[in-house]
């Protein structure tokens, strides 16, 4: 058998051929022989020719290159460790058909390499047992390693994306340029209900609501001049079972894409994320005490309305609540009882209204809006029934109670005013209502609204006075009328504004107490009055005291005893010598707090006085209940001492009624010689007035402490 024909023995050392005795030939062809071998040895693939029992009869140097200096094995024992086990029978299987159908076949197998790596040959088996040439089996191959690495990355990478997508709670669909699903993950069936084969080939628009259908298809048909993502975009689309849930999709135009060839849509499952939005929307709009609106649902309302009002040329009432008195409700009966007095109210103006919008704004406040109202008849009709509808009276805590209500009123029929100059124009209102007695609604004019920026001017230029320290404090005599000696002096403070000079409590006090700045301002006043005292006490043997006028919101602060304590130790004034006075309205509305402060007041030994004593509600109760030391007859009395009879008795009376009480009294606003010596036969013991003497600053002051005496 010629297979490379005849070679010599010494030239044969070293080639692939097991059995020398096959290699015969004529010496002509000697020359193409070294050719061919050349060429088969020196290739990169590798050549094997085995008997029918598939022992090696020739295996190129390529073999060794893989398998190491024993490349006889690769066509040996199949169980050797150069053999892959998974491969084995395979290999073994295809060699043992080939040697028994002819003809060729080709197998893949691995082979462990010299440096202990796999190996895959790619090798086809040819059965040349027939030719006289070769006699054996022709093994040809190739190593294929990095092209089944290659592969298997693949497989893994695309096993991993499937296992993605198998297991995804997003939905990934392709749709064709006729809107048709051409391709659905998987993991829709857990999604929507559908599987994925329900699907394909289905209209995508089919299962989106018909509310968000043109949306969906105004998209669409934007994607396809555009290579730009979609997204998000929330709709609904139906399930199988009918239902519809919510979904945030986002898409790509990928139709230059041959892999794809489509519109990716990703979608994903946002119906819980849409219902907690819904109940925190909720939440953002609703009082949660009383579960009316607040004041976002309120302004929302309010622009509706104004809309359909220009279009029906009818009204929109505005109608701004503020509860009467409601802080004694709190006081008296505790929080739990005003939570239940608010949610009674609530309920009663949303039976009132049940076609009209009803919100509270917080604490006492509430608003109601009303359209299509006629005239402003119409509004101050369905004002009266509001009071009506809060008069009736409500048990609570066991005790029936009646509730009123000051009420602000606006209307309008366009556009021309937007809902928060609604809202703050019914305020203005209630504001105006309330300053006028309460249980009462008054209409929003456009004066109100000038008077509104003056004030609010007023407490922003009162802010900077205070830290610019623009404010001083006058003395006012006070005298013994037995005597004409001075005794004290009432502490009164005044504005000295850069631009309109002196101005006098009467103009910035009522707007302090509104915005809280009289405390700020209180506070100064007491350890100013306290240290201008502790100044007379030191520089002369008189006695002389001051008189501090107290808000009622420094005494609710309940801070005042502590201030008054420090003001003192600072000065070293001996309390005795301040006289602090509040007004007999306050003990009207009297409150735990009230009474504690001004016990404490008593026990650190300063003097407790009643101002303007017999314009509230004079009460022996109030004389007896709080550690009152001196009442002060109001200056309305001691006008009209002189021309009025009933004027006179009322001086009288206190006089004598304090006397009996052992309390000392004081007359304001003495004016005239008459009334000085009327009050001196009515037996009064203090007095100040115009007539005495007018305020005066610390200065002035400090000289009649040293030696003027007022007779």
């Amino acid at each position: 058998m010629a297979v490379l024909g005849d070679v010599p023995a010494e030239e044969r050392a070293g080639t692939g051929w097991v059995d020398e005795g096959l290699v015969t030939g004529v010496d002509p062809l000697r020359q193409s022989e070294r050719r061919l071998r050349s060429l088969v040895e020196s290739a990169h693939d590798l050549l094997l020719i085995a008997d029918a029992q598939g022992r090696p009869l020739y295996i190129s140097p390529s073999v060794r290159r893989i398998v190491g200096p024993h490349p006889e094995r690769i066509l040996g024992n199949l169980s050797a460790e150069i053999h892959h086990p998974d491969d084995v029978e395979r290999r073994a299987a295809a060699f043992r058909k080939v040697v028994r159908e002819g003809g060729r076949t080709e197998v893949e197998f691995r082979v462990r390499s010299t440096d202990g790596s796999w190996h895959w040959l790619e090798v086809t088996m040819t059965n040349l047992l027939h030719d006289p040439d070769v006699e054996g089996v022709v093994l040809a191959g190739r190593d294929v390693t990095e092209r089944k690495l290659a592969e298997e990355a693949v497989r893994v990478n695309e096993e991993r994306w499937r296992a993605l997508l198998r297991n995804s709670s997003d939905v990934i669909n392709v749709l064709g340029a006729d809107g048709r699903l051409t391709y659905v993950s998987s993991s829709a069936e857990h999604f929507l209900g559908y599987t994925a084969d329900e699907l394909l080939d289905r209209e995508a628009l089919d299962i989106v609501h018909p509310d968000d259908l043109e949306g969906a298809q105004t998209i669409l048909a934007g994607l396809l001049d555009t290579e730009l993502p979609v997204g998000p975009v929330e709709i609904r689309v139906r399930r199988a079972d009918g239902t519809y849930v919510w979904v945030e999709a986002f898409a790509t135009n990928k139709f230059d894409d041959p892999a794809v060839g489509g519109i990716i849509i990703n979608a994903r499952d946002i119906t819980e994320r849409r219902a907690a939005q819904e109940i925190l929307r909720h939440q953002a709009r609703t009082d949660g005490l009383t579960g009316l609106g607040n004041r976002f649902m309120l302004l929302d309302e309010l622009a509706a309305a104004l809309e359909r009002s220009e279009r029906s040329g009818q009204l929109t009432g505005v109608f701004f609540l503020d509860l009467d008195h409601f802080k004694l409700v709190n006081d008296s009966l505790g929080h739990a009882a005003g939570d239940a007095l608010l949610i009674a109210v609530a309920e009663r103006q949303r039976r009132l209204l049940p076609a009209g919008t009803v919100a509270r704004l917080g604490g006492d406040e509430f608003v109601l809006c009303c359209e299509n109202l006629q005239t402003y008849d119409s509004a101050a009709e369905l004002a009266d029934r509001i009071a009506d509808v809060l008069a009736e009276p409500l048990v609570l805590d066991g005790g029936d109670i009646c509730v009123t209500a000051s009420v602000g009123i606006t209307c309008a029929c366009d556009r021309n005013r937007t809902p928060e100059e609604l809202l703050r124009d019914a305020d203005v209102a209630m504001y105006r209502a309330k300053a006028r007695g309460r249980a009462r609604f008054e209409f929003f004019l456009a004066t109100m609204r000038t008077e509104a920026k003056h004030r609010l001017a007023q407490q922003l230029d009162m802010r900077r006075a205070l830290d610019a320290g623009q404010f001083r404090m006058d003395y006012q005599p006070v005298i013994r009328l037995a005597d004409g000696s001075l005794t004290g002096a009432e502490a009164l403070v005044r504005w000295a504004h850069p631009r309109r000079g002196l101005v006098l409590p009467g103009e910035f006090i009522p707007a302090a107490e509104e915005t809280g700045l009289i405390e700020p301002l209180g506070t100064w006043v007491l350890a100013q009055s306290i240290a201008e005292a502790a100044a007379w006490t030191r520089g002369s043997s008189k006695t002389v005291r001051v008189s501090v006028n107290l808000s009622a919101r420094q005494i609710t602060g309940g801070h005042v005893p502590k201030l008054v304590n420090a003001a003192l130790d600072i000065n070293g004034l001996d309390p005795g010598m301040v006289c602090l006075e509040i007004t007999e309205s306050l003990l009207v509305d009297e409150t735990d707090e009230v009474g504690r402060v001004l016990r404490e007041l008593a026990d650190i030994g300063v003097r407790i006085a009643i101002d303007d004593f017999g314009t509230g509600y004079s009460s022996l109760a109030y004389l007896k209940k709080f550690p009152v030391d001196v009442v002060k007859i109001d200056q309305s009395f001691i006008s009209g001492m002189e021309r009025d009879g009933h004027s006179r008795a009322i001086v009288e009376a206190v006089v004598r009624l304090a006397q009996g009480l052992g309390l000392h009294t004081v007359a304001e606003g003495v004016e005239t010689e008459g009334q000085l010596r009327a009050l001196r036969d009515l037996g009064c013991e203090f007095a100040q007035g115009f007539y005495i003497g007018r305020p005066v600053p610390p200065e002035a002051f400090t000289d009649l402490v040293d030696g003027i005496g007022i007779s």
